[in-house]
């Protein structure tokens, strides 16, 4: 018996080891090869209805990329290439294969042509003059498309869920495919006319010409006329939010690379020793560029301040960098201050703030970040506590309005009662379904596949912050309806569940009942602006929809310098006022006074229970 056990071990195991293999993924147009494709692999799991993306990689100047992959954990694969270039267009194209048989090679080739799309007017291919000669239709011009994939249909409408990008993304030595499998290959245009064909002629793709290829960026920095290497090049979005490192010039003072058109950046940042930063702004669209920028000698002391709202950084502004007691900058909404003349170690550095605490950051504290961000090469960062609150940007997803929908007067009573409420509230923005839709279509998704699997990783991130969905059932009979109705953060996580059984006297009783459970479970987020020994103040009150007996969650850093996102502590609200609350420590309270930058979100009591309570208990 313990033989015939090892055997069936060795026989899992080896399945596992005889199914490793490789995928080269190929990007091919006209028979020549595409480079900077950006292909995705997405493992499809009938049994969750939702794809998982794998990896994702941009095409070599061979046009393919290869992976290596563990066949036993995958039965079936999407492949997905798109191609934003500035003077060839293309349309996307989405492959499937099965993963290969243990007896199978493993080791897979795929080759994915993608087809050119022409700027301004351009020929009609023979399936636009087979469908305008069948309906008659006048001749159509096709633009540049804002979004290839659709125009006014959801993704879900015409294919397969495409997940985005997962936080914790697997190692790609996990994966693997390649071998000559039968393809199954998807026509984008061809399914978005057969899903479409109810509409009396073809429209144009574009409505607003808002240009999506990469930018092609040519950086020649110099000083006194002469090329400048080693020169630090950072990226930013939203001023400071979201910076990223590019590279350093060459020998001849040049850096060359490209944006995606997810990007979106809109400031560059140089840095060099003995030279002052350069902050230099950028608009992205413009296709190829090439950008002089003068050196100025000098030594910079730069940071950044930033409040830790909704998982996005955001600049403090009004805060003071002094110099022997000196004021040397003051930070704009960016949080970005910098020296702007030459310093050395002798100097004494500090941070006044007057919209954040602590009020005072001292000169050992900033030595330390410039220490560490320095051998990180980072421009430092320090999290602090604003005294502002911040509002959130809450995204609506509604049915499409298709079908029997469109003439449904019950839900258009139900829409407009809660929307009407939506729109109108004061301690948030609210963004209608139309613009959720586009951020999600412009990431491969439906809007209600963006929210169950979140958006964190996107480029609209810093812009959305929470999505609330709305829906309605029409029970067996036809007399009763249920609302439904449901609250993401941008990590999928479902914050709230709701469902009301109605009829159609009730209608707008009913939206507007919904629509207050919804908004007193949103995670508002606020810092924390008092501490006293068994409980704290926080910048939220009645004005954001606090109420008494409303649980947050504290979270504070988890080393020095690091965003506080460490939940440690319970707070339960036990009075409040206009603009503030005062806060009960019912855990944490040890962890609460030693910290300086302590975050507050609020959560619902099951959540808390279910997710959050053990992750606190870890960490006391």
């Amino acid at each position: 018996m313990p033989n015939f056990l090892f055997l069936i071990f060795i026989f899992i195991t080896g399945c596992s080891y005889f199914q490793k293999g490789t995928l080269t993924v190929f990007v091919e147009n006209n028979g020549n090869p595409v480079e900077k494709s950006l292909i995705s692999i997405y493992s499809i799991n009938n049994l969750d209805k939702l794809d998982k993306l794998l990896s994702q990689q941009y095409s070599n100047k061979n046009g393919n990329q290869k992976w290596n992959m563990d066949y036993s954990k995958l039965k079936k694969i999407k492949i997905v290439v798109q191609n934003n270039n500035i003077d060839k267009l293309y349309l996307p194209e989405i492959v499937f294969i099965e993963t290969p048989k243990l007896w199978q090679d493993q080791d897979l080739s795929i080759h994915v042509k993608i087809k050119e799309l022409n700027l301004g007017l351009i020929k009609k291919t023979e399936l636009q003059k087979n469908l305008l000669e069948s309906k008659k239709e006048p001749e159509i011009f096709m633009d540049y498309p804002e979004d290839p994939i659709s125009q006014n249909l959801s993704i879900s409408q015409i294919e397969m869920p495409l997940l985005p990008e997962k936080n914790n993304e697997p190692s790609l030595n996990q994966f693997s495919l390649t071998n000559k499998i039968h393809v199954e290959k998807t026509n984008i245009i061809e399914n978005l006319i057969s899903k479409n064909n109810s509409t009396s002629q073809l429209s144009t793709i574009t409505e607003k010409k808002a240009i999506l290829f990469d930018d092609s960026v040519t950086l020649e920095v110099y000083f006194g006329g002469k090329p400048q290497d080693n020169v630090h090049v950072f990226l930013g979005r939203n001023a400071s939010q979201d910076l990223s490192y590019i590279g350093t010039t060459d020998d001849k003072g040049l850096i060359t690379f490209s944006i995606s058109n997810q990007r979106r950046p809109d400031i560059f940042i140089l840095k060099k020793a003995n030279f002052l930063t350069v902050l230099k702004p950028f608009t992205s669209g413009s296709g190829k560029l090439n950008l002089r920028i003068d050196l100025q000698e000098g030594k910079s002391t730069d940071f950044i301040l930033q409040h830790y709202a909704y998982g996005i950084g955001r600049g403090i502004d009004k805060t003071e960098l002094k110099a022997n007691s000196l004021r040397v900058d003051v930070s704009g909404m960016t949080g970005f201050v910098t020296t702007n003349k030459a310093i050395d170690e002798k100097v004494i550095l500090s941070l006044n703030q007057k919209n954040a605490i602590p009020e005072l950051i001292d000169s050992k504290m900033l030595k330390k970040c410039l220490e560490l961000h320095s051998f990180l090469n980072q421009i430092p960062t320090l999290y602090v506590s604003s005294l502002l609150p911040y509002k959130p940007s809450v995204g609506l997803i509604e049915p499409p309005i298709i079908g029997d929908i469109q003439t449904n007067q019950l839900w258009r009573r139900v829409r407009r009662e809660f929307f009407s409420r939506f729109m109108n509230e004061s301690y948030m923005r609210g963004l209608i379904s139309e613009d959720i839709v586009k951020m999600s279509n412009s990431i491969g998704l439906s809007s209600i596949e963006m929210a169950r699997n979140g958006w964190k990783n996107s480029s609209f991130a810093a812009d959305l912050d929470l999505l609330i969905q709305i829906y309605f059932d029409e029970n067996e009979g036809g007399k009763d309806f249920t609302l439904f109705g449901k609250v993401y953060d941008k990590f999928g996580k479902l914050i709230m569940d709701r469902s009301i059984l109605f009829n159609s006297d009730d209608a707008e009783k009913v939206a507007a009942k919904m629509y207050a459970s919804l908004i007193s479970s949103l995670p508002i987020e606020g810092g924390v602006i008092k501490k006293n020994k068994n409980d704290i103040t926080i910048n939220l009150g009645k004005n954001y929809g606090v109420n008494e007996g409303d649980l947050f969650v504290a979270f504070i850093q988890k080393y020095p310098f690091s965003p506080p996102d460490k939940p440690i502590g319970i707070l339960k609200v036990k009075s409040i006022s206009d603009k503030e609350s005062l806060l009960d420590i019912q855990i944490g309270q040890d962890k609460i006074e030693k910290s300086d930058v302590i975050r507050v979100v609020r959560y619902p009591e099951k959540l808390i229970q279910q997710e959050l309570q053990n992750q606190i208990a870890s960490y006391l």
